[in-house]
């Protein structure tokens, strides 16, 4: 890679024409919200007809993010089971004549895979820097933003051009 002065790659050496990884820290205690955080984790609370983590999936995926790693501590089990696909609730939704939340269902499970959704497990709350640092590190070559559930942020200035979302390029102007 070009260098600029000092040996430090310059702004255009590190603009990656796509970033397509995401880290999104969800491994906190939701101290905020408690005690209603104690049995539902903030990440799963509603927004509509959705958790607040499966917009920000949505939202991830809808800009090209193809890798996205979830990390996660002790009783965010929902958070992977909301995720994960389930063929007997669907075809129970089925047989029920459900067919809506049977495709709703099958939706979300298609959702986490074309994020191809993975999970790091971080012991204990020690902050969103942890599971930064957990995730493997960023390079002119791999890129990832690190988006908490209501906002989005990341290491180098990324290309602007290459996000479909709205909301990201607002986020983008804003950050320029």
């Amino acid at each position: 890679m070009p260098t600029g002065t000092a040996g430090r790659p310059t702004e255009r050496d590190l603009m990656s024409p796509t970033i397509r990884r995401a880290v999104i820290p969800a491994a906190g205690l939701g101290s905020r919200l408690l005690p209603l955080t104690k049995a539902t984790p903030k990440e799963m609370l509603p927004v509509g007809d959705k958790p607040v983590i499966e917009h920000t999936v949505r939202e991830l995926v809808d800009s090209g993010i193809t890798d996205i790693t979830i990390v996660v501590s002790g009783g965010k089990s929902l958070i992977q089971d909301h995720f994960r696909p389930n063929p007997a609730l669907v075809e129970q939704l089925r047989r029920d004549g459900k067919t809506a939340y049977a495709a709703a269902v099958e939706e979300v499970a298609e959702l986490a895979r074309k994020g191809h959704i993975t999970y790091l497990d971080q012991h204990g709350p020690y902050g969103n820097g942890t599971p930064v640092l957990n995730a493997p590190a960023p390079s002119a070559t791999n890129r990832y933003w690190c988006c908490g559930r209501t906002t989005c942020s990341w290491p180098r200035s990324p290309e602007p051009s290459s996000w479909s979302a709205p909301t990201n390029r607002q986020a983008a102007q804003s950050w320029l």
